[in-house]
C-alpha cells in the first residue's frame, strides 16, 4: 500500500485547503476582507490630500469683468 491510499479524502482535501500556519480558506478571505477595507481607507484618504493639495496649487482665475 502507498502513502496515499493510506489517507482518507477528508485529510487531503483538508491538507490543501489550509495554509501552512493552519489558517483555512475562511479565515484567509476574512484577513484578505479586512486588509482591502484598510488599503481602502488609506487610499481615501491620500485622495482627500491629493484634492487639497491640488485646489492649495491651481492658480485661481479671476471671473470679475
Amino acid at each position: 500500500m502507498s502513502d496515499h491510499e493510506d489517507m482518507d479524502m477528508a485529510d487531503i482535501l483538508g491538507s490543501l485547503l489550509t495554509t501552512e500556519e493552519g489558517q483555512n480558506v475562511t479565515e484567509v478571505l476574512f484577513d484578505l476582507k479586512a486588509q482591502v477595507e484598510v488599503i481602502g481607507n488609506q487610499l481615501q484618504m491620500q485622495n482627500k490630500i491629493l484634492v487639497k493639495l491640488l485646489s492649495a496649487i491651481t492658480p485661481k482665475s479671476d471671473n470679475t469683468a
